[in-house]
C-alpha cells in the first residue's frame, strides 16, 4: 500500500494498481498529482479516481441511472430495460403467476405479476 496525502490534511493508502492507473491518466510533477480527483470505493478498497477517467464517467452514469425511477404503468411489453444493477431485461407483460407445490402436487394461481425475461441468461433447456 502506498500512503497518499491530500492538501486538506486527509491521509489514506492506495494500492499500487490504483497509483499506476492515476499516473496513466494524469500528470505528475514533483511528488504531486495534477488534476481533479474523487474518492471512490472499489469493493472494500478506497481508491483515488481522476475525474477525467472513463471509470469516473461510468460511475456518474450509473449513479444517474440509479436515481431514475420508472412506474409500472410506464412499462411496455416487448421493450428492453436496464435494471439498477446494470442487467438488461425485456418486459413481457403482467400475467397470472402459477406456483407448483412439489410435495402436495398442487397448483396455485396467485395474483398477476410483472414478468421479465433475461436475454443474456440461458433459459431452461438451453445450453
Amino acid at each position: 500500500m502506498i500512503r497518499v496525502y491530500d492538501c486538506r490534511g486527509i491521509e489514506f493508502e492506495v494500492t499500487p494498481e490504483n497509483l499506476i492507473g492515476l499516473l496513466m491518466e494524469t500528470n505528475c510533477s514533483k511528488r504531486g498529482l495534477e488534476g481533479e480527483f474523487v474518492y471512490a470505493w472499489s469493493g472494500a478498497d478506497l481508491v483515488l479516481l481522476p475525474c477525467s477517467s472513463e471509470e469516473y464517467s461510468d460511475a456518474v452514469k450509473n449513479t444517474e441511472r440509479q436515481g431514475k425511477k420508472i412506474s409500472a404503468r410506464d412499462l411496455k411489453p416487448g421493450c428492453s430495460y436496464t435494471t439498477k444493477k446494470g442487467e438488461e431485461v425485456i418486459y413481457m407483460g403482467r400475467f397470472p403467476w402459477f406456483t407448483w407445490d412439489l410435495w402436495k402436487k398442487t397448483t396455485r394461481i396467485s395474483q398477476k405479476k410483472h414478468i421479465f425475461a433475461h436475454p443474456t441468461k440461458p433459459g431452461y433447456g438451453e445450453l
